[in-house]
């Protein structure tokens, strides 16, 4: 339900500000602890004083002050901006998005054209997990050097997540297994965790940064001790004597490094084991496959010799990210250190039945039955080509249910699955990726030929305006770009997509788009520009592709965190009225009667009183834009009743059409709310039916009744 996604949205948040709280309690332990340590070790009268029980404690503590305030003073300063610099230098380093963690722990981005079969799986499981949930394709990652099975997600939004998996995890798991690891995973996105835990990495960084000079310090003294290799220069006296100080002084400053360590593992344990279990079930919810999450698990407690475990050097930091312990199974030393419930926890909770005395068994059947999976995989995999195409396809059913409405009640349901995932939409996402003309799809995929597929989606079908869209795309980014755009346009003539297709398309195509450089992206947003308005007028599919592709691009370049609104409806009811008016003036052009009745049929919905007049807008464009500014404000429930309304306006006339569901999907994602993806891809049985200002969509979902 979109309320439960709201609900897990706000407790993360509320995790976080729990962290903040954490934070501070540590630090003030830790000043307070190495304090005591001075005052023992090189005070001993202000540490007599301290203990002496005669007096009243503040007086104790101004005659310690007295005696060694000047230590004190010294230690907690140089504590605290120890401290305080390297959580803000992580932060910043953090605000780059979650590419930088991937990086950090040496992953490789998948490229969307990969041959690798085992890469190429990956990512056909994340795209369609990230087409029927409603999120934005994530950046595709592995980590090469990991044979273990384990896996993570970060970014502080949609917007700039990433997914990376182990080698190990590629090699060691089936479809089902890697399917269930990453829907474990897309629910950390879902649920804010993935934001809450780069807040965690960022601020625990302080914590564990004397840990880490202290390591830094004792290599260098390694490095830089004489050796055979390395002989001391002559005349210089014995450099092994400094060399045996900094060695000293690094492991003291390690040992103390870990009572920060210790700190920071106690505030992970606190914060993140319930949202791994809640993680946990909400993979099996997705996939309605408890045995893949359970597969998954059991090879990793057969694996014991590798299980799960990095070999990265900043396993540690990131131990809260992962999908099992990084530490694999000699980590963390004590179970309440933990950031992960036991794997045997974990796998009783999906099978109460389970027992370890079925690791046997279960190694050997995973054994006997890797390679008859892998071929009755492919087996399926032809077939599913077959009968997805087919009429009785859940997704091709959509426009030949015209009597039954169900369009109509789809589209209710992709809303009350807001922030969910379900079975049944990962099947339709992987029936409208197997339907993607294969050229299209290609181009989507590949880094060089993206730009220009981005804005083939948005080219006329009118000749004399196309070439002037061609000819301002080579202006503004060059003949590589329009020579491309032109083979692609020459494809699409000769083997047509449906205008069900852009909005996948489009989707699939940023993530290649966003490897091009910055200066590329801004000329490309030019052109962006550029191309809608060509023709002097905007049609409701060019604002929804272009608001979402401006968006996400802009994401992509400068991630953010998306802030939680704290505004009612009632408190924004002007933009509330200016974003409707453009809705409904836009999809009823030229009837101001059919547009007030289905303005007013929304605003009934939403439960408002009394709501603005309906005017006709004389820009709904702008109009729209400025709205949606304001009512990124609202709280969740407050943008989930935004969105009720909406479908409420479009659903009056009868019929939706692509654009518009292509519409409310994209103010869904300028608000934040992620809503699954329900296009029909052929449609032509419907009819026509003139959809905005100058434009007409060939393939409106059927008549709701």
């Amino acid at each position: 339900m979109a309320s439960d996604f709201f609900r897990r949205q706000e407790a993360a948040r509320r995790s976080t500000r729990w962290l903040l709280v954490l934070f501070l309690l540590a630090v003030l332990a830790i000043v307070s602890i190495v304090n005591l340590l001075l005052l023992w070790g090189f005070h001993g009268g202000a540490w007599t004083t301290l203990w002496a029980g005669d007096r009243p404690m503040v007086e104790r503590l101004s005659q310690v002050w007295s005696l060694a305030g000047g230590t004190i003073g010294w230690a907690s300063a140089i504590l605290l901006g120890t401290i305080g610099f390297f959580s803000l230098a992580m932060t910043l380093k953090l605000r780059r998005g979650g590419a930088v963690v991937a990086r950090e722990l040496d992953a490789r981005p998948v490229p969307p054209a990969t041959e690798d079969a085992q890469e190429r799986l990956l990512r056909n499981v994340v795209e369609e997990m990230a087409l029927a949930s409603g999120l934005p394709v994530p950046g595709v990652y592995v980590m090469d050097r990991e044979p273990g099975i384990n896996a993570f997600a970060a970014g502080f939004g949609p917007e700039d997540a990433v997914v990376a998996v182990t080698r190990g995890a590629l090699e060691k798991l089936d479809r089902d297994e890697l399917q269930a690891v990453v829907a474990h995973e897309f629910s950390h996105i879902f649920n804010g965790d993935t934001r809450l835990n780069m807040h965690l990495l960022g601020v625990l960084h302080g914590l564990e940064a004397f840990a880490v000079l202290g390591r830094v310090l004792m290599r260098r003294s390694v490095w830089a001790a004489p050796s055979r290799r390395n002989p001391a220069p002559a005349g210089e006296g014995n450099p092994a004597d400094g060399a045996a100080v900094s060695f000293l002084l690094g492991a003291f400053v390690f040992l103390f490094g870990q009572l920060g360590a210790f700190f920071g593992a106690l505030i992970k344990a606190a914060i993140c084991r319930q949202r791994e279990r809640l993680a946990d079930a909400s993979a099996v919810q997705y996939t309605r496959q408890p045995e893949g999450l359970a597969g998954a698990l059991s090879k990793i407690a057969v694996g014991r010799e590798l299980g799960s475990a990095l070999v990265a050097g900043r396993r540690q930091e990131v131990s809260h990210m992962l999908f099992a312990h990084g530490l694999g199974f000699g980590g963390p030393w004590l179970h309440w250190l933990a950031t992960h419930p036991p794997v045997e926890e974990r796998l009783r909770a999906l099978d109460p039945r389970w027992s370890r005395a079925s690791l046997e068994s279960i190694r050997r059947q995973l054994e006997r039955r890797r390679v008859a999976r892998r071929e009755a995989e492919r087996r399926q995999q032809s077939q599913r080509r077959e009968t997805e195409r087919t009429p009785g396809s859940p997704f091709n059913a959509l426009p030949l249910a015209a009597d039954a409405g169900l369009p109509g009640v789809a589209l209710w349901g992709a809303l009350a699955a807001s922030g969910e995932l379900e079975e049944r939409r990962l099947a339709q996402a992987r029936a409208l990726l197997e339907s993607l003309p294969a050229h299209a799809r290609s181009a989507a995929q590949d880094p060089q030929r993206a730009p220009a597929l981005a804005l083939a989606l948005l080219l006329s079908d009118q000749a004399e305006v196309r070439q002037k869209q061609q000819a301002l795309v080579g202006e503004t980014l060059g003949d590589e770009v329009l020579n491309a755009l032109q083979t692609i346009q020459a494809e699409r003539d000769a083997a047509p997509w449906s205008p069900g297709h852009r909005l996948p398309l489009l989707e699939l195509a940023l993530p290649a788009l966003n490897h091009q450089p910055e200066t590329f992206l801004q000329r490309w947003l030019l052109a962006l520009s550029r191309v809608i308005g060509a023709d002097g007028r905007v049609a409701f599919h060019e604002y929804a592709l272009g608001r979402m592709a401006r968006v996400q691009v802009q994401r992509a370049v400068r991630p953010r965190e998306h802030r939680a609104g704290r505004l009612a409806l009632h408190q924004v009811m002007s933009a509330t009225g200016r974003l409707f008016a453009g809705f409904t003036w836009a999809g009823h052009p030229g009837n101001p009667e059919g547009a007030r009745a289905a303005y007013q049929a929304a605003m009934t919905r939403m439960l408002i009183p009394a709501p603005p007049e309906w005017e006709a807008p004389e820009d709904w464009v702008s109009g729209m834009d400025e709205a949606l500014r304001q009512l990124d404000g609202l709280r969740g429930e407050m943008k989930q009743t935004l969105l009720e309304g909406l479908a409420q306006a479009a659903i009056h006339a009868g019929r939706v059409t692509v654009d518009e569901a292509e519409l409310v999907r994209a103010i869904a994602l300028l608000l934040g709310v992620p809503v699954p993806l329900l296009l029909p891809f052929d449609s032509e049985a419907a009819g026509d039916r003139t959809n905005g200002p100058g434009g007409a969509d060939e393939n409106p979902v059927p008549d709701l009744g």
